[in-house]
């Protein structure tokens, strides 16, 4: 069974952009302490909305980004 028929955007040089825009991404979640808990805890105890608007963005982006693909087909 021939793989590359299957799955035809599976190639090296897209699976070593998505590996380098997973480790710059981490890389720059790590360094802005972003985090889900750290945002519900600047609401509760500060009434700080910042986090959490762009943790929701963060969530958005991702969400229509797996999505978009899938419906454009």
């Amino acid at each position: 069974m021939d793989v590359s028929a299957l799955l035809p955007l599976a190639s090296a040089p897209l699976v070593q952009l998505a590996f380098t825009i997973g480790i710059l991404f981490g890389f720059a979640s790590e360094r802005s302490r972003f985090c889900t808990m750290g945002a519900i805890s600047n609401i509760l105890l500060m009434g700080y909305w910042t986090r959490p608007h762009i943790w929701a963005l963060a969530a958005a982006v991702a969400i229509g980004g797996s999505t978009w693909p899938s419906r454009s087909g």
